[in-house]
């Protein structure tokens, strides 16, 4: 019923009981518990309706449906998939929140927003200023846009882009961990890998990654964890003071059940001169403005649940690999023949006699989907591995009906579904 016709309701139950209240009182009227009793309930449901209007409207993060090209269609496809949040904290003035998550059985995206101070002083730099400095510089144009589209979420039209930039370390799962003992478990790692590494310096995401990895096979018992993490949108609104960020989070392991604790950890917000950042001589460059200066922790629980199917990877009627395949993203694998051979390098290893790498070249990697409407969905290769096995993980482009899909493409091999 809409709210409109429940209204109507309403409004003739009530005249009909104020026609009642202006009979004479001497008149005995009989009570109308039914009359009561459905303006009760019409009310109820009003406020209901009202309730589920005001959800419907703010359950979808925007952010998250214009990078996935979420519909109504796909909203009601990913709908067990995605999980509101609203886990935030505040430092220095700044209101750092994860809004709203999305996962499948390996990749978890997050929609994450910053409120910075209206007060904040903002280094803005115009499109023909760096336009200018890149000529001057000799940078191509087209490479320098790309640049800025990465590191500063610029869109083409824009007029200017802002200096703001959030960089995250990872994400760990069921580790009980606060800031504190995130800095005790990094500085026992750079003292125990790095021995001349100042132990102080927690700037090295790199080593917040493998730090936080870490912790996550431990409390999971997961030996040789592994993965990846990215950002696929960022953008700073000036109106609203407003930055966004989407980032993703991969792991080779299933390890995104429904209600899981996770941990998103922010490694600084950088406030930067566009121009000086990219054109200034290293000697020149100034420190960039840090609003973060320590790691920040969002804690939140991961409730989703997870929609994928999985194939067999064959080539030449051989199964070599496996394919799990969401709505979002793909996770392949490749088993490789164990080897307890003592490389020196990383290439060595991939290229060993008794290994087979499947994927070769990762720029050239180029995994599609047909659908049965006749178009093509193009997942973009986010991250490889070379170990045990070989692995890689792709996103889409936009979120896929699965049972649209007619046929996957990639190399020369065929998928076929395991039952």
């Amino acid at each position: 019923m809409k709210e409109l016709q429940i209204l109507d309701v309403i409004g003739q139950v009530s005249d009909e009981l104020v026609l009642e209240a202006k009979t004479s009182p001497a008149e005995k009227r009989p009570r109308r518990p039914l009359r009561t009793a459905l303006i009760a309930a019409a009310a109820a449901v009003l406020v209901c309706a009202t309730v589920l209007g005001a959800y419907a409207a703010w359950h979808w993060d925007e952010v998250l449906t214009n990078v996935f090209r979420i519909g109504e269609a796909e909203q009601t496809l990913m709908e067990q998939s995605v999980a509101d949040v609203h886990a935030s904290e505040t430092r220095n003035g700044c209101v750092y929140t994860i809004k709203q998550i999305m996962g499948d059985a390996h990749c978890m995206v997050i929609s994450l927003e910053v409120q910075l101070p209206e007060d904040l002083d903002l280094p803005v730099t115009t499109i023909g200023q760096l336009q200018t400095s890149a000529a001057e510089n000799g940078w191509d144009w087209e490479e320098t846009v790309g640049i800025l589209q990465r590191r500063y979420g610029y869109e083409v039209g824009d007029e200017c882009v802002t200096g703001v930039v959030l960089d995250f370390a990872d994400l760990t799962y069921d580790a009980d961990i606060d800031e504190a003992t995130l800095k005790e478990e990094v500085e026992a790692y750079l003292a125990d890998s790095y021995p001349t590494y100042s132990p102080d310096d927690l700037r090295s995401s790199i080593n917040l990654h493998i730090v936080l990895r870490h912790l996550t096979a431990q409390a999971l018992g997961v030996e040789g964890l592994s993965g990846g993490s990215g950002t696929l949108y960022r953008r700073y609104d000036p109106e609203t003071h407003m930055y966004y960020e989407l980032v993703y989070m991969q792991m080779d392991e299933y390890l995104l059940p429904q209600g899981r604790n996770c941990a998103l950890v922010l490694r600084d917000l950088r406030i930067q001169d566009i121009e000086e950042a990219l054109f200034s001589d290293a000697s020149e460059k100034q420190e960039a403005e840090n609003l973060l200066p320590e790691p920040l922790i969002l804690r939140f629980k991961g409730s989703y649940e997870p929609v994928g199917r999985d194939f067999a990877i064959l080539q030449d009627g051989e199964k070599i690999g496996t394919l799990t395949l969401s709505p979002f993203s793909a996770f392949l694998r490749f088993p490789l023949e164990q080897d307890v051979t003592g490389y020196t390098s990383v290439a060595e290893a991939a290229n060993a006699a008794s290994r087979k790498d499947y994927l070769g070249s990762f720029a050239k990697l180029r995994l599609e989907l047909r659908l049965k409407d006749g178009t093509t969905v193009v997942l973009q290769p986010k991250s490889m591995g070379f170990g045990c096995d070989e692995t890689a993980f792709f996103i889409s482009e936009r979120v896929v009906d699965l049972d649209q899909v007619e046929e996957i493409s990639l190399h020369d091999f065929t998928f076929e579904p395991i039952e």
